[in-house]
């Protein structure tokens, strides 16, 4: 079976509802697929389709955590290392011993870096994150809550120096195109995002608030499209 009617009617509820115009749907199974689906709409007129450009948001951090596990299996890095050992700034305000294991588990502690976006860089996400102090109350290692972007960013820049490569490119040649994934990408390029925009269909982002049409956020603009957001800002087909 193949076009999966509950999940389908699901989508098509929400839809009816205003939370959603549109969806895609990927299922990788040995005995199937992949199978890829798409419904209702990209952009109001424009139907949604297979090979449609959609943000990934949080649903990108695995392959960072996945290029970073490759740096281990080389013997470059090891989870247990402090960040600070890689990225010295970072340690200060009691994160010192922070480990990289703690940030991929989200027991680093340092949740609450205010990041001005869409129109703030990488360089100065970094050092937002380098300033910030430990929660207080935390107790690094076992207290748990979810780092959204501050986790990631740091963990990127991780990458970048072990492998002294920018972090995009690198996902790209070691992660997404060996996946088989040419059409994804951490932070579209420039040249991309003119394309898509001007490409019925190519990218939009909504709120999944109910109403009558669902608003757009501006996360499809080019100063969050094309920037480097290792927790949120992948872009490619379901």
């Amino acid at each position: 079976m193949t076009d999966f009617p509950r999940t389908a009617a699901t989508i098509e509820a929400g839809r009816a509802e205003g939370l959603h115009r549109g969806a895609q749907v990927s299922v990788w199974r040995a005995d199937l697929g992949p199978i890829d689906l798409a419904f209702g709409e990209a952009r109001p007129g424009e139907a949604m389709t297979a090979d449609t450009s959609v943000l990934w948001m949080s649903s990108g951090k695995p392959l960072l955590a996945v290029a970073l596990g490759q740096q281990v299996d080389l013997g470059r890095l090891d989870f247990d290392d402090a960040v600070a050992d890689f990225v010295p700034e970072f340690g200060t305000h009691g994160k010192e011993d922070i480990t990289v294991r703690q940030v991929l588990t989200h027991t680093g502690g340092f949740r609450a870096v205010r990041f001005d976006y869409p129109t703030m860089g990488w360089a100065s996400s970094l050092r937002a994150v380098c300033d910030a102090p430990v929660e207080k109350g935390w107790t690094v290692g076992e207290t748990a809550g979810y780092h959204p972007h501050s986790g990631w960013n740091i963990l990127g820049r991780v990458l970048e120096v072990v492998t002294n490569e920018p972090l995009g490119p690198h996902l790209r040649r070691s992660v997404l195109v060996p996946l088989g994934l040419p059409d994804t990408w951490v932070g579209l390029p420039e040249a991309l995002h003119n394309k898509l925009r001007r490409t019925p269909g190519g990218l939009s982002i909504v709120e999944d608030t109910k109403g009558p049409e669902p608003k757009p956020n501006g996360m499809d603009a080019a100063a969050w499209a094309t920037g480097v957001r290792p927790g949120g800002n992948v872009w490619g087909p379901a």
